[in-house]
């Protein structure tokens, strides 16, 4: 997402809060409409999150899971950016007013506005990577030694070079690999061991696509020279639909992930016969 910043001092990163979404003289779309748009569903995005990482944390199997790791690294980091950042851009869209006003809070802010963001960008370039780790090359990730230089390292060393094109090529060869090894090798690979992870990489490299692809298309374009007075009618609405990334990656986890569900029903089914039992346990 593109937020104006600067570090000359904290009153103006105070001011420069306000340009992270247009105010209804300056865009086209009403900040009102942009408001209740966010709040529908940050409240709903929220409680996914915390019902993912409850899952995730809670049920040992889940937690351990090599797969689950970059899974729970983007769930928090979501998470941050929706009980810091938006609550901001919310206040502010209603009332025209920064939340965070003091040289620490709007320092806070800048680092989750600008740089959870980008970590969210560079996650998914691992998560990409490590998928293909994971089903082609998983016995590189036999031993504790091979599992920290190769799974858990590379988690906070990665770099952030074009994170968009990346994830973008990435994938291309990945689904490139998956078909060929389908179609010649298929006794070689438990393609039924490996679906859930293939789905889940799908659908959350398919979201971080369509929500980065048209601002770094704008980006692209504006710097190659073309006029912003043929973007700037349509910019407004990229730069807000870039939001819905976050707002939408907690769903995607969830309906990607078989094994949540299965926890989840198991939970429910638990506590409805724990429900049914206690009343009846307490009569005289």
């Amino acid at each position: 997402m593109a937020v104006q910043h600067s570090n000359d001092s904290s009153n103006t990163v105070v001011e420069n809060n306000s340009t992270l979404l247009d105010t209804p003289a300056k865009s086209s779309f009403s900040s009102m409409a942009q408001f209740w748009i966010i709040l529908c569903f940050e409240i709903p995005s929220i409680i996914c999150t915390l019902f993912l990482l409850f899952c995730l944390f809670y049920h040992r199997t889940l937690r351990q899971s090599l797969s689950n790791h970059i899974t729970i690294i983007l769930l928090v980091t979501v998470l941050f950016i929706e009980i810091i950042d938006y609550p901001h851009q919310l206040v502010y869209l209603q009332w025209n007013y920064s939340l965070y006003r003091t040289p620490a809070l709007c320092y806070l802010w800048w680092i989750v506005s600008w740089g959870f963001y980008n970590l969210i960008s560079i996650l998914m370039v691992w998560l990409s990577i490590e998928r293909h780790i994971l089903i082609f090359h998983h016995q590189w990730l036999t031993t504790q030694k091979q599992r920290l230089i190769i799974h858990y390292i590379p988690m906070f060393i990665i770099p952030f070079i074009s994170p968009t094109l990346l994830v973008v090529v990435i994938n291309v060869i990945f689904f490139v690999r998956v078909v060929k090894q389908k179609q010649h090798l298929h006794q070689q690979v438990q393609w039924h061991k490996y679906r859930r992870m293939i789905i889940q990489l799908s659908a959350c490299a398919g979201l971080f696509l369509v929500g980065n692809l048209p601002a770094t298309t704008l980006i692209i374009v504006q710097r190659a020279g073309l006029p912003y007075s043929l973007t700037s009618q349509f910019e407004d609405y990229i730069w807000f639909f870039n939001y819905f990334l976050v707002l939408w990656l907690p769903f995607v986890c969830l309906r990607s992930s078989k094994e949540i569900w299965t926890r989840a029903r198991e939970m429910l089914t638990k506590q409805r016969f724990l429900n049914r039992i206690v009343p009846q346990s307490t009569k005289p």
